[in-house]
């Protein structure tokens, strides 16, 4: 459950990322390229995004610690996004795998 929220704060702040104005357009990716265009909509999408992480959290945790946890995850990952993304060392197609990793030790740790 964490891995998902962790996945959906980070697609929230990574569409926040590519629909500002102030980063630049060197991608090639057609999604990327869209997303941009479509500049309020990918606003909008992302703080609903980041914004639904908060209840599974709040369930998860309770309600101090939930926001607590929330708000740190989600300055964690905007300055990681802030961070990482301009130096194009990072890719999305290496999210998918890293996500699943987190995932199933996730799902392993549980089970025990």
């Amino acid at each position: 459950m964490i891995t998902l929220v962790l996945v959906l704060f980070f697609v929230g702040t990574s569409l926040l990322f590519i629909s500002s104005e102030k980063t630049k357009n060197n991608s090639e990716y057609k999604a990327y390229l869209w997303l941009k265009k479509k500049a309020n909509y990918t606003k909008f999408l992302g703080w609903v995004l980041n914004f639904a992480t908060l209840a599974p959290i709040i369930l998860l945790f309770g309600m101090t610690a939930g926001i607590l946890f929330w708000l740190t995850g989600l300055l964690l990952i905007f300055s990681l996004i802030i961070l990482i993304l301009p130096l194009y060392g990072f890719n999305f197609k290496y999210l998918v795998p890293f996500f699943l990793v987190l995932l199933i030790i996730e799902i392993s740790i549980n089970a025990c």
